[in-house]
């Protein structure tokens, strides 16, 4: 099998290192670029001391021809409102979007703006997106992204009648590995 191009775009951030250490672990996958705007220029595991050995990426700026080159898929792990524009630059070159934000997750523009605070700039994608665990929206999942995550916690709830598909926002967090960031 042909191993997945990986670009990781605001790679330094809790959400992004973790998918830097997820990418670098799969066996389909390779980690081909990791951009973050404030440490450009700067090796990942300068600022991550636990990657070294692992990954010797320096990071760029996140230029959608250049992650277009770079990557096959590029996992957006940016602040809210931060893909809006990212985002339809980057599936205009032909790169599968994994947007780790909110930007993509409501299909009404109307409940985006009053969660977010901000009107939706691209609203013409959110007819085409998913939000979900694959294995509850499997007809949305790429083919290529591998194994299913291990970790299920909301499909308990989900089943036994708990949980909706309509609730807002879910939030997960869990700390970092290791030495963590310089």
């Amino acid at each position: 099998m042909e191993r997945i191009r990986v670009c990781v775009v605001g790679a330094t951030g809790f959400a992004g290192i973790e998918v830097c250490r997820l990418v670098l672990g799969h066996p389909n996958m390779e980690l081909a670029m990791a951009t973050d705007r404030k440490e450009a220029g700067t090796r990942l595991d300068a600022v991550y001391p636990s990657f070294a050995g692992a990954c010797d990426l320096e990071l760029s700026l996140p230029e959608p021809d250049a992650i277009a080159q770079a990557a096959d898929v590029a996992f957006l792990a940016v602040p809210h409102t931060a893909s809006l524009a990212l985002t339809p630059e980057l599936l205009r070159r032909g790169v599968t979007v994994l947007d780790l934000s909110a930007d993509y997750r409501l299909h009404d523009p109307q409940v985006y703006e009053q969660w977010y605070n901000t009107p939706h700039t691209s609203q013409e994608l959110l007819s085409q997106t998913v939000y979900g665990l694959p294995e509850l929206n499997r007809e949305g999942s790429h083919p290529r992204t591998g194994r299913a995550p291990r970790r299920r916690p909301g499909r308990p709830g989900l089943r036994a009648g708990l949980l909706s598909h309509g609730h807002g926002p879910c939030r997960h967090a869990r700390p970092l590995r290791g030495p963590g960031r310089r």
